[in-house]
């Protein structure tokens, strides 16, 4: 593998780490996160790239805990 494949690879995980990250933190991002990892084009083309399959990481979303609200006041 080359150095700039081998990069854009790192880069394409780091992405897809970040947006697992925040889909299992309840940090405010969860949300959106929860929602580009199971439904994103781009995520899925990620994903293929890395050779991930996509229908396992929507089953990993779909079996989060559910994210909690705050209160309304």
């Amino acid at each position: 593998m080359d150095p700039e494949t081998w990069g854009h690879r790192r880069l394409a995980a780091a992405i897809v780490a970040r947006a697992a990250q925040d889909a299992r933190s309840g940090n405010g991002h969860s949300a959106g996160a929860r929602l580009w990892l199971s439904s994103s084009d781009w995520c899925a083309f990620l994903l293929d790239s890395l050779g991930q399959d996509r229908d396992r990481v929507t089953a990993w979303v779909d079996g989060l805990e559910p994210i909690r609200q705050a209160a309304l006041i």
